[in-house]
């Protein structure tokens, strides 16, 4: 069976994180809507989304003297002293705003500086390459601090007020900022769920049972407008039926608004919009969910997704599929998995801003797989055999591709989804909304994060944080008026970080594994369901600005217009 059209021109699947890397550094196309990053800012970005271009820098102590030897350099003659661990991480090649560190052997230990100002003083046979420092300070960098020893030995820390009173008790005296540098090879990479159907052609596949809701609830008139906001725009503007506003009473819905406006997907400048406001906050991917229909052997319409791989700016974020194949009006056929595994592998998995681990291997979540397993709903006796062997044809895809190239499978693990806990299956674990059974969403996040912890010791983990749950806006649509749902209490910026600042917590506590480095925020624009990333009308940005604050991670400035809402921030 030939491959649909729109997998024809994709480019070959990428193979080295060398190649990435390159691929990530290159300028996007200018365009009059958006204004370009500075340089050194753009390469700083682009090691925090590639981290194989930073090195990490251990610190090594004998009898009150140190040394400073990158992690992955065979160290001779260092018997008898002790690795403290990562002291900073450097550019492993010269970009932009960079200068190069290195040391000289000064008695036991070494003089560290710049390749320049040690030159005035050291032969260069003896000179040992550390990495590139930046010299300018910019977001998620940090300051190298220096200290010289009785000896002109060398001190470096990035924690002058905790480091610095002890080192310098025993004789160092401070030198000063040296430059700046990343705390970590691993950074923590914070992406969102992005819901891409805001659009007609999206509505339209289930036009049929939501097109007879809407008019029976809502309103004929509705179907002639942008149908696909119903519910949500109606609380929002305070034209909802009254068995529709009687059952969401209580809130105020002025918030319920992109700060955007209403917009429709197909547009690819609506999702260069998005792009610029998830990057000058540190969003620095997008987790699309993604689906499949036997009935039309093709992808779900998904404009939000086609309209970022098309978008001009799309080179500055990276993005993932959530294969999403809800049993109770989704089917994935066996016969269909070999040209589902090709069309993913060739068309989304194979671009160089697809989401990797840091040693290039690509992300995949299967967030349901109750249309896989059964064609039944609810599912009642799921075949795991099926969902096995769909798994080994992506793995296949991806080996055909690249044959030294491995997929990174999770399975979300919040959720009642057959074949879950199939470690033979499954390379990990994420969520989406766990915990969700307390109506505080402060006492949700704290919950969470307990929850997530207990899983994370038992398989690899990729961390999620769920902002709120509140289907209200789906009353008449998905959701009957004369049923109970659940929905939580509202969110203000204290409990969002305070929610963030126990993940952060979880998430330094337990790096045992790549994964656990995502962090997958539920969700971008959710606008239906409560998790609600993207600026709104009422408050703007100020939830959003919360991720690069509490995490310390870089963000992007001079990129936004006044009316793309992107934050408070000065350059912003």
């Amino acid at each position: 069976m030939p491959l649909p059209a729109m997998m024809r021109g994709c480019g070959p699947f990428t193979s080295t994180i060398a190649m990435a890397f390159i691929a990530a550094l290159t300028l996007w196309p200018q365009s009059a809507a958006f204004a370009q990053p500075q340089t050194a800012q753009l390469a700083v970005w682009n090691l925090y989304r590639n981290p194989a271009g930073l090195r990490t820098i251990n610190r090594w102590r004998r009898a009150g003297t140190y040394r400073f030897i990158a992690d992955d350099d065979v160290s001779e003659g260092l018997e008898g002293w002790t690795n403290e661990g990562t002291a900073f991480a450097l550019a492993r090649t010269e970009v932009a705003g960079t200068r190069l560190v290195g040391s000289y052997k000064v008695g036991s230990g070494t003089a560290v500086n710049t390749k320049s100002s040690l030159h005035r003083h050291y032969s260069d046979a003896n000179f040992y390459s550390l990495g590139f420092i930046f010299d300018q300070n910019m977001p998620g960098l940090v300051e190298l601090h220096s200290w010289i020893g009785p000896n002109a030995e060398s001190f470096l820390s990035i924690y002058r007020n905790q480091e610095g009173p002890h080192i310098e008790r025993s004789g160092f005296r401070y030198n000063g900022v040296l430059g700046y540098a990343f705390a970590s090879a691993r950074p923590i990479r914070v992406g969102a769920y992005y819901f891409g159907m805001y659009s007609p052609a999206a509505w339209e596949r289930g036009r049929g049972q939501v097109a007879q809701r809407i008019a029976e609830m809502y309103g004929k008139r509705r179907m002639s407008e942008q149908f696909w906001w119903t519910g949500v725009r109606d609380l929002q503007e305070g034209t909802a039926p009254d068995n529709v506003a009687a059952s969401n009473g209580g809130r105020d819905w002025s918030y319920l608004k992109p700060a955007i406006g209403w917009y429709d997907q197909s547009d690819r400048l609506v999702i260069e919009r998005h792009v610029r406001q998830a990057v000058a906050n540190g969003v620095s991917f997008f987790n699309f969910y993604w689906y499949w229909s036997t009935g039309d052997q093709s992808e779900g319409a998904n404009d939000g997704l086609d309209s970022f791989l098309s978008a001009k700016n799309n080179s500055l974020m990276d993005f993932a599929i959530s294969v999403c194949e809800h049993g109770w009006h989704l089917r994935m056929s066996e016969a269909d998995f070999p040209l589902v595994a090709q069309l993913l592998i060739a068309k989304y998995l194979s671009r160089s801003n697809y989401l990797r681990t840091s040693d290039g291997r690509p992300i995949i979540e299967i967030c349901d797989s109750s249309g896989i397993v059964a064609s039944d709903f609810p599912v009642k006796n799921p075949d795991i055999e099926l969902l096995r062997r769909f798994i080994s044809y992506l793995r296949a895809a991806a080996a055909k591709a690249v044959p030294s190239q491995k997929l990174v499978i999770l399975s979300r693990f919040d959720a009642p989804n057959p074949g879950r806990e199939d470690r033979t299956i499954f390379d990990g674990a994420t969520c989406v909304a766990p915990v969700l059974d307390k109506a505080n969403t402060l006492a949700n996040y704290y919950a969470s994060v307990d929850w997530m912890t207990s899983i994370s010791q038992v398989r690899p983990f990729m961390p999620c944080f769920n902002l709120r749950m509140d289907e209200r806006p789906r009353i008449g649509i998905m959701k009957s008026a004369d049923k109970a749902f659940f929905f939580s209490d509202d969110i203000n910026v204290d409990k969002v970080k305070a929610g963030l600042g126990r993940v952060r917590s979880f998430i330094s506590s337990n790096r045992n594994h790549e994964l656990s480095r995502f962090l997958n925020i539920y969700a971008w624009n959710e606008w239906h369901e409560g998790g609600i990333l993207e600026p709104n009308a009422r408050d703007g940005a100020i939830i959003l600005e919360t991720i690069p604050a509490t995490f310390g991670i870089p963000y992007l400035t001079g990129l936004c217009a006044q009316d793309d809402h992107c934050g408070t921030r000065v350059g912003r």
